[in-house]
């Protein structure tokens, strides 16, 4: 990838110069700056992809059809060779990618409906039950907020520390969970058995369920099949307990 990058900038770049500036400089910057370049931040990127990989298979296409037409039968034989291969590679990539899409994203989907499913009861109790004044932190802070009508936050945990792998530093937030909750004011948490799995390894997303429930203050109010409602004593906030 990197290679095809390279080698279509420098094709591109000879009849379009600004892109190309642009995207190296973009390169040089998520490569010096402390922060992980993942996928939001090299979006930019992508267009060059795909117009460097478009001219690399263009040049590759000339010189297999300049092979397969020239006098030199190894050089015919080797182009022939080549164009199975890449037709080969091509049809097991779009294999994997229509079972992808046929099977994965379906199943991704049914997933999350089913977790939406089962958490639906204990978001129409907070409806019912916390008052509109209720701040949740909660993990899927949106859907809570268009069930409920209840404002959400969610808990966010230390991003250079998460991109950079530092698994202290991750967990601060929740280690000093008042140090998160005052600021946004909020009142309430909301866990259900499939938050944090999607950003933390299990044995992690375990410590921070209970971070969240053994904190001082922090008062069971609902439970059922693993949904758990907390509330915030606000005393403990104005008296700055923490854990």
């Amino acid at each position: 990838i990197t290679a095809i990058l390279v080698r279509g900038a420098l094709r591109l770049g000879r009849n379009s110069a600004p892109y190309p500036a642009f995207c190296l400089v973009l390169t040089l910057v998520l490569c010096t700056w402390n922060f992980s370049p993942n996928i939001r931040l090299i979006l930019p990127l992508l267009p060059l992809l795909a117009i460097s990989l478009y001219l690399e298979v263009r040049f590759l296409a000339d010189l297999i059809q300049r092979a397969i037409h020239g006098p030199r039968r190894d050089n015919r034989v080797f182009a022939y060779i080549l164009t199975v291969g890449l037709l080969l590679g091509a049809c097991y990539c779009i294999r994997k990618n229509t079972i992808f899409v046929a099977r994965t994203v379906p199943a991704i989907l049914d997933q999350d409906r089913q977790h939406k499913r089962v958490a639906d009861p204990v978001l129409e109790w907070c409806r019912r039950s916390l008052p509109a004044s209720a701040v949740m932190l909660a993990f899927n802070d949106t859907y809570f907020y268009l069930k409920t009508g209840i404002k959400a936050v969610r808990p966010v945990p230390d991003s250079v520390a998460f991109y950079t792998h530092n698994r202290e530093r991750t967990l601060v937030n929740f280690r000093n969970i008042k140090s998160f909750t005052r600021p946004f004011g909020i009142t309430h948490i909301l866990i259900t058995p499939g938050d944090y799995l999607s950003e933390f390894d299990s044995g992690d997303a375990r410590e921070i369920f209970s971070l969240l429930t053994s904190a001082p203050g922090h008062h069971e109010i609902y439970s059922s099949q693993g949904l758990v409602v907390l509330e915030i004593d606000q005393n403990s906030h104005a008296t700055g307990g923490s854990n």
